[in-house]
């Protein structure tokens, strides 16, 4: 789009409308790079949890510690440890709940 307006404005010989198109064509740019901003943002906060529960899952089962106290001291969100807990059960609504986690998570961001 870009190189089509240099072009027109080489043929014509008329810079007319030219630097509103640039403009806008930033702006584009903008948008599409804030939201893929937003989208790695929540990807690597649902990475980091997702490690930190991992974590957690390993020091309970190879230790015996209640993995919920543990989580509160390290700042994991009650939520999500629930979450952890009732796929850990092995509950029907274990998956969904699991499946909701990345939208908890996409909450915290706004």
């Amino acid at each position: 789009m870009r190189q089509r307006a240099a072009n027109r404005v080489t043929a014509t010989n008329n810079s007319a409308g030219y630097g509103d198109l640039m403009a806008q064509l930033g702006r584009e740019q903008e948008q599409t790079d804030a939201s893929q901003a937003q989208q790695n943002q929540i990807a690597f906060a649902n990475q980091q949890l997702k490690e930190q529960l991992a974590g957690l899952n390993a020091l309970g089962q190879t230790y015996g510690i209640d993995t919920n106290l543990l989580g509160k001291a390290m700042g994991v969100p009650a939520e999500l440890l629930s979450v952890r807990q009732r796929a850990s059960s092995g509950s029907s609504s274990g998956l969904g709940s699991l499946l909701g986690l990345g939208s908890s998570v996409a909450s915290l961001f706004g």
